[in-house]
């Protein structure tokens, strides 16, 4: 589909994953980010996650690009932009209905499994909230311990599974993520299996494969078909809950 997701994560890959030995960098680190969020606000959560790994000075720099690039926005099209500002403080996430199963965040699991409206808009909302926290803090810890390209590949999960709304084909970090789980080698080897499992399943799309969509024809779905409508987000939760667990676990340990 030319998703627009792809370039996005090009961008933030090269400000946080290291650069070739003696190569100097021309754009400062964070200018990248700071424009993939000014494109689409999801890449925000890594200015989080570069302030916890300590590069505040690229954190720095994104936001500054950030906003100099909204500004930009207002200033060649200053109703779109006042519009959209407008209505996103409103809680107007300016997408089409979350329960179509081919959006694959949080807010489409809780629209299939209860209701699509407000109540459990907002509830998707949260839960994707807390699963973007524990994917920020748990890709911390793993960056530390040298599985840098993991821990992006977390965040970029995250930023999936926490957005009002994520296309099958927004699921562009399954790559970042296959890349991690092939090559690691401190990652539990069932973390790689499930992270590879839920890859796969991104590849394959079931959900728009084999499942009736559209005209709300999701509100009548069966338990094997909430079951493969939804799999891939609470799968990916999955993941990050019991990373979340296991690095808490080994730093105990530590101590």
């Amino acid at each position: 589909y030319g998703q627009v997701n792809t370039m996005l994560m090009a961008l933030v890959v090269a400000d946080l994953l290291p650069a070739a030995p003696g190569e100097r960098r021309l754009v400062p680190q964070g200018a990248f980010t700071g424009l993939a969020a000014a494109i689409k606000l999801t890449p925000l959560l890594f200015v989080v996650f570069a302030v916890l790994i300590g590069r505040k000075a690229m954190a720095a720099v994104a936001m500054v690009t950030f906003a100099v690039a909204a500004g930009v926005g207002f200033l060649l099209l200053p109703s779109e932009s006042s519009r959209f500002w407008r209505g996103l403080g409103q809680g107007d996430v300016n997408t089409a209905g979350p329960i179509y199963v081919g959006n694959q965040g949080m807010t489409g699991v809780f629209s299939r499994w209860f209701a699509e409206d407000r109540p459990g808009i907002v509830a998707g909302l949260l839960v994707g909230l807390v699963v973007a926290g524990l994917a920020t803090l748990v890709a911390t810890f793993w960056w530390r311990h040298g599985e840098r390209v993991f821990a992006v590949g977390l965040v970029g999960m995250a930023t999936c599974i926490a957005s009002p709304l994520s296309w099958t084909h927004h699921h562009v970090w399954a790559a970042v993520l296959l890349v991690a789980v092939s090559v690691a080698s401190r990652i539990p080897r069932w973390a790689q299996w499930t992270g590879l499992a839920w890859m796969v399943w991104v590849a394959a799309c079931l959900p728009l494969a084999i499942l009736p969509y559209g005209a709300h024809v999701e509100v009548g779905y069966s338990a094997g078909q909430d079951l493969v409508g939804n799999l891939g987000p609470v799968l990916g939760s999955v993941l990050i809950v019991a990373l979340s667990v296991d690095a808490a676990r080994r730093v105990v340990a530590d101590r």
